[in-house]
């Protein structure tokens, strides 16, 4: 029996449609697979990120970074956290909560000399202090220079970040998974992968 186009037509929309509900269900923050009831905010250059509890308290804050004249500088409630002298370029900022509501934040970005910096923060003590180093998954391996690093991937209580980084004429991506332990993150054993470009 030959099949007509209109019912080719409403086949292919019901299938379209199958592939939407019966997707899986994780959002997508630009290239960072967000799942398992994590939530992650990006901030923009000079906008202020609102209703993230950053530091802990059970409270709102407000979180905000200025990148200028090669500055890039983080505030939180309006008070001067962290500061970055020398940034190049692919400066990125960014909060994320975990499921079980500890919130951290993320700066990523290449520093004149072309060499990744930045990392992982969580707010302690009154302090922002970084609980991952990017860069320092290039130390993995030896005589690798990271280039750029940022967040892969958070499920749960669970985060992957990565590194680009350069070994001689060989280009790596390096990436750990880190998981919420002990009160902050933590590097999951025998996580770490190498992959060649």
């Amino acid at each position: 029996m030959k099949r007509t186009m209109p019912f080719t037509i409403v086949l292919a929309g019901v299938l379209a449609m199958a592939l939407v509900v019966f997707a899986p269900k994780a959002a997508y923050a630009g290239d960072i697979s967000v799942s398992g009831g994590a939530k992650y905010y990006d901030i923009e250059n000079g906008k202020v990120r609102k209703k993230v509890d950053l530091t802990g308290n059970k409270k709102k804050d407000k979180v905000k970074y200025t990148f200028k004249s090669k500055k890039l500088t983080v505030y939180v409630n309006g008070k001067k956290s962290l500061t970055f002298s020398k940034v190049k370029y692919f400066n990125h900022v960014s909060v994320f909560k975990l499921k079980n509501g500890k919130t951290f934040l993320s700066v990523s970005f290449t520093n004149k000399k072309g060499l990744s910096d930045g990392g992982v923060y969580q707010y302690k003590s009154g302090k922002l202090k970084k609980v991952i180093d990017f860069a320092a998954l290039a130390k993995s391996q030896k005589g690798a220079k990271a280039t750029y690093g940022a967040l892969a991937s958070i499920d749960k209580n669970s985060v992957c970040v990565y590194c680009e980084a350069k070994q001689g004429k060989s280009y790596l991506r390096i990436s750990q998974d880190y998981t919420y332990k002990s009160k902050t993150l933590k590097p999951v054993k025998k996580s770490l992968q190498v992959s060649r470009g």
